[in-house]
């Protein structure tokens, strides 16, 4: 029998070395049971979902138990392609460090692909001092698709300022569609829904592929938010992610002119000669009937037009003088002034001019026009509390271009007229001369902080497309910018929201002048300059009426042309008793 302990053995050198090697390999064994009890996880994942939260889009949750261990890394890690996807094979891998002693964690994760099927575990990379290296643990698999849905592309197409079309895309579908379409909304504080926005209604669809809704009378000038959406037979509304648009400036038709049991003129379309904006309502009225310079008689009814009132023309005190077409009129101190103009058929000339006395709600005669005789077509303006008229035609057919100021604290007395500098004609085709020939049916209009300004009309010649600006303290008139693109125009008409002027013109050698023009003097640049702006989507006109009222513009009435434009009968006119407002663009 063999003894480990054989003192023969015990002293000769073999059984030393054997001794050595049982030893060491006990402390082996040893060292080795100790490392193989230390069992990992230190961690271990409560739970792990997927939800779906938009088309392509999932949130991904997970809750870590942490017993021992420093958490060095955790997330997630997706494959389309195998399951039990880990750090090493994997399509997608979301990694996310937090301090270790927050158990929860989520994250969201996009595909373009939402109908694919997909697998996902949660990971932490757990490390301790007592393990040579850092260990990967992994949750229970999650195996899941997306429904997918709709998108929109950056392509929106404006058909007008008030349209809009708009494309969608079907992605990747997996449930059936039962109404599919566009919503949209000017409330850009809450997203667009079926429940609370304007909504398009393109019925089931099967198929991926493009899509395409139109919108029509929007707001001028407004922001629209826009989203796409699937409503499917399982009851699901999916959207799109949302985009915007921006609506320019534009015209829209408001009412007409009644012409029956609302006015007293019978049915007889009429010209206006008074039109003007006191800020809270407009004042119109005044004129002839049929075309002007044909004798089917003038009238004196004057109006309140209010346009967001069911009935936009209120009755307001009659011109109880003598009726005129071509005549000026302006607004002072909440009161309305009105004067000059011609008799239908050019038989009289006016000077007289009138304000309207809100007392006794009739007009009163104030001091007389001092310039020589009576005129038509004259030019008007207001600006720092003083009215400017001057140019126009006389009874002798000169054509005119003295100016006066207008005192309205001396309406009654000789003083009520001041003689200004004569307004200047510029030549076109030589723009360093000035002469003194004078002008009928200009444009005039004020800018707050730098002056009135006045322009355009006919001096017996050609028509005229120069502007020039009122310096008050100097008494002259400053040389402005030409309006581009026409030839010359009269007959325009003006309005200014704010702070910049807005003219339609007008009329030119027979002709119409379908044009719109804005000005605008304080731009960044620093020079006055004129854009070309969206037309009246009605018939071109000249002899209308334009005036401001609560951030809009307006342009009532006035004649058009009825064969191609030409007017050079009476027989081709046509009296317009349209109504149209503008919303401007605002930057």
């Amino acid at each position: 029998m063999f003894h480990l302990f054989n003192p023969y053995l015990f002293n000769s050198q073999h059984y030393k070395a054997v001794l050595a090697v049982f030893l060491f390999a006990i402390y082996l064994g040893c060292t080795s049971g100790e490392n193989d009890n230390f069992e990992l996880p230190f961690v271990e994942f409560e739970n792990i979902s997927v939800e779906e939260i938009d088309i392509g889009k999932a949130l991904f949750r997970a809750n870590l138990i942490i017993k021992e261990g420093e958490i060095r890394e955790r997330g997630f890690v997706i494959s389309s392609s195998i399951s039990n996807p880990d750090i090493n094979n994997f399509d997608d891998r979301i990694e996310i460090l937090k301090p270790s002693e927050i158990s929860g964690f989520d994250t969201t994760w996009v595909t373009e692909f939402p109908s694919f099927t997909y697998y996902v575990r949660a990971y932490a990379i757990v490390a301790d001092d007592r393990v040579e290296r850092p260990r990967t643990i992994y949750s229970e698999e999650e195996k899941f698709s997306l429904s997918g849905g709709v998108k929109v592309l950056d392509s929106i197409d404006f058909l007008f300022n008030d349209s809009v079309r708009i494309e969608g895309v079907l992605v990747k579908l997996t449930r059936q569609v039962a109404k599919h379409g566009h919503v949209i909304s000017t409330n850009t504080q809450v997203l667009p829904t079926i429940s609370n926005s304007i909504t398009s209604n393109l019925g089931p669809e099967s198929d991926d592929g493009s899509f395409f809704s139109s919108f029509n009378d929007l707001n001028f000038n407004s922001k629209y938010l826009v989203r796409s959406y699937v409503i499917t037979e399982d009851g699901r509304d999916i959207y799109s992610d949302t985009t915007s648009f921006q609506t320019k400036d534009g015209w829209k038709t408001k009412s007409k002119w009644n012409g029956q049991s609302q006015f007293r003129i019978g049915r007889d379309p009429i010209q206006l000669s008074l039109a003007v904006s006191d800020g809270h309502q407009a004042y119109v009225g005044v004129g002839c009937k049929q075309i002007c310079g044909v004798s089917f008689g003038l009238h004196n009814d004057i109006y309140g037009f209010q346009p967001n009132l069911e009935s936009s023309f209120l009755n307001h005190s009659d011109f109880n003088s003598e009726a005129r077409i071509h005549s000026v009129n302006f607004i002072l101190r909440d009161t309305i002034y009105y004067g000059l103009g011609v008799l239908d058929g050019d038989k009289s000339y006016f000077k007289d001019f009138y304000h309207h006395d809100e007392s006794s709600n009739s007009w009163v005669r104030i001091q007389d026009f001092p310039g020589e005789g009576g005129r038509f077509g004259a030019v008007a303006f207001v600006y720092d509390g003083y009215a400017y008229v001057g140019a126009g035609r006389s009874a002798s057919g000169d054509y005119l271009n003295d100016f006066y100021r207008f005192n309205p604290g001396s309406k009654h007395s000789k003083n009520a007229w001041d003689t200004i500098a004569s307004l200047p004609l510029l030549l076109r085709n030589r723009s360093n001369l000035v002469r003194d020939r004078g002008r009928v049916n200009a444009v005039g209009f004020s800018i707050d902080g730098l002056g009135g300004f006045a322009g355009s009309g006919y001096d017996g010649l050609r028509w005229q497309k120069d502007f020039w600006r009122y310096d008050v303290p100097t008494n002259t008139w400053r040389d402005s910018t030409l309006i581009l693109g026409s030839d010359g125009f009269s007959r325009a008409s003006a309005f200014v929201i704010d702070e910049i002027a807005y003219i339609i013109a007008g009329y030119s050698n027979g002709s119409v002048v379908n044009e719109m023009w804005a000005f605008d003097p304080l731009n960044i640049s620093g020079i006055e300059t004129w854009t070309s702006r969206i037309l009246i989507q009605g018939q071109p006109r000249y002899y209308a009426k334009g005036f401001a009222l609560n951030g809009k513009g307006y342009i009532l009435f006035g004649e058009t042309c009825i064969f191609d434009g030409n007017c050079d009968s009476e027989s081709k006119r046509r009296i317009l008793t349209d109504i149209w407002e503008y919303t401007p663009l605002v930057n």
